[in-house]
């Protein structure tokens, strides 16, 4: 059986600093995650006035930017990490 090398200096100090990073890179991605979504919502106080349109071709267009905004959401859901017991667990 083979062993597995450690990097140099205590496992422990080693473990801490990276959850410490971790924790850090996590506040700082839900931040921003909380500020694009600030960021988009006129947008979809907008798309409600376009949806309700009499004209057809007004109403795709708030459709297509629902569509897109949905996409944005999924890609910052997608950021989030996953829960402690499913990293540690």
């Amino acid at each position: 059986m083979t062993a597995v090398r450690r990097a140099p200096g205590p496992p422990d100090q080693d473990v801490d600093a990276k959850l410490a990073r971790l924790v850090e890179l996590e506040a700082t991605m839900s931040a921003l995650r909380h500020d694009l979504r600030g960021m988009l919502a006129p947008a979809l106080l907008v798309v409600d006035r376009l949806l309700a349109h009499s004209d057809p071709n007004v109403a795709k267009t708030g459709k297509t930017v629902v569509e897109a905004i949905k996409r944005v959401e999924e890609r910052l859901v997608a950021t989030r990490l996953p829960s402690k017991q499913r990293l540690f667990g």
